[in-house]
């Protein structure tokens, strides 16, 4: 795997988890403007993919094998595995969590809003990934 795939794949993860807490804001102005009809939404928080709950993460540092981290000296290794270089996570801000809307008491009008919306947003990566390494 090159460093573009690792680069694009991250990205990737990180834009969808945006997407879907953009959702809420986009079926509220769907609804507003009358393309929607109007009904409640739930929303509640989840444990963040990206960080898996952390609020962090050293995903710049990338991969290593176990000849690499033995290379490391003790200050660096005792540094790493303790969270010293993680950085924030950007799709939570660092809470561990994300606000995600409930889609279980959704009416089939909103539930295909949402999966067109999808749809698209899948479209565009796909369309990104291809770009980047196909010309």
């Amino acid at each position: 795997m090159n460093h573009d795939t690792d680069y694009l794949r991250d990205r990737f993860e990180r834009d969808s988890i945006a997407f879907e807490a953009d959702l809420v804001k986009r079926l509220r102005e769907a609804m507003a403007d009358g393309e929607l009809a109007k009904e409640p939404l739930t929303c509640e928080w989840t444990i963040c993919d990206y960080c898996r709950g952390n609020g962090g993460h050293s995903r710049r540092f990338g991969a290593f094998n176990h000849e690499q981290i033995e290379d490391w000296s003790d200050e660096f290794r005792e540094g790493y595995f303790s969270g010293a270089f993680d950085e924030t996570c950007e799709p939570c801000n660092g809470s561990g969590k994300v606000y995600g809307l409930n889609e279980e008491f959704l009416s089939d009008e909103a539930l295909a809003f949402i999966e067109e919306a999808r749809e698209a947003f899948r479209w565009t990566q796909s369309e990104e990934w291809g770009e980047r390494f196909c010309g």
